[in-house]
């Protein structure tokens, strides 16, 4: 499934809490308080009674153990209208949860690949480039150990592919994170830190890749071995039959 990623003023993305797309209700403290030094503490006090924010951003709205208006006026919260979840907001960045809601790498990726691609995970809010050119990393790992191959370009691994009739998606998606992941490192021919959504699909992509070039076939191996040895005696027997009869 498609991550919506959370952005600030986002009007529906993915709820880091039910995982369901869904609508937010936007609440920015600087239009509920006062528009001077003085701060309505019963205002304040029901703000700072909500679940987990007074540990949340205490430090960051206190000074001097005093509430700070200036800081508290920078806190916004987008609220799930589905199950009521809620995120904080710090000046237009994400304070709390957390959590990452970009997918996780598919059960079938290489240990390595999957190092990598986490790694794409952490960084992408604070540089959607960087994150690009390491699924391309991730990629070439995958490729390399598929095909066995460490001489080869990524673009050589994936015309080698292509040769041996890969689903046209999946060589489409290849090429599609070998293109983004090559331009990330050029300026002006495609700005990847304005356009997150870009980057975000090519997560879901590297997991579709993966799951067609390797999962399928440990889904069949995996249920090809529960059939019964005598079975699979027999029909190795039957195979080594039929391809001495073609010779």
């Amino acid at each position: 499934m498609s991550i919506i990623q959370p952005i600030f003023k986002r009007e529906i993305f993915t709820c880091p809490y039910c995982k369901k797309d869904g609508k937010q209700n936007w609440i920015h403290l600087k239009d509920k308080l006062d528009k001077d030094t003085k701060i309505d503490n019963v205002k304040i006090g029901t703000i700072l009674a909500m679940p987990v924010l007074g540990s949340v951003v205490a430090g960051s709205v206190l000074s001097k153990n005093k509430i700070s208006y200036k800081m508290l006026s920078q806190l916004s919260f987008s609220v799930c209208a589905g199950c009521a979840g809620y995120i904080i907001w710090k000046d237009g960045n994400r304070l709390y949860p957390k959590e990452i809601t970009l997918p996780e790498p598919s059960k079938y990726m290489l240990k390595d690949a999957a190092e990598i691609y986490e790694e794409a995970r952490l960084i992408f809010e604070l540089s959607p480039r960087s994150s690009s050119a390491l699924l391309r990393l991730s990629l070439e790992i995958i490729l390399r150990n598929i095909l066995n191959e460490y001489n080869k370009t990524l673009n050589q691994m994936i015309g080698q592919l292509a040769i041996e009739d890969i689903d046209e998606h999946t060589k489409k998606g290849l090429d599609i994170i070998r293109y983004h992941g090559n331009q990330c490192i050029h300026t002006g021919e495609i700005n990847l830190e304005e356009n997150k959504d870009s980057v975000e699909s090519l997560f879901t992509l590297v997991n579709y890749i993966v799951d067609d070039l390797i999962g399928k076939k440990q889904k069949i191996d995996e249920q090809y071995s529960k059939i019964p040895h005598a079975v699979r005696k027999a029909i190795s027997k039957r195979d080594n039959i039929k391809n001495h009869s073609k010779n």
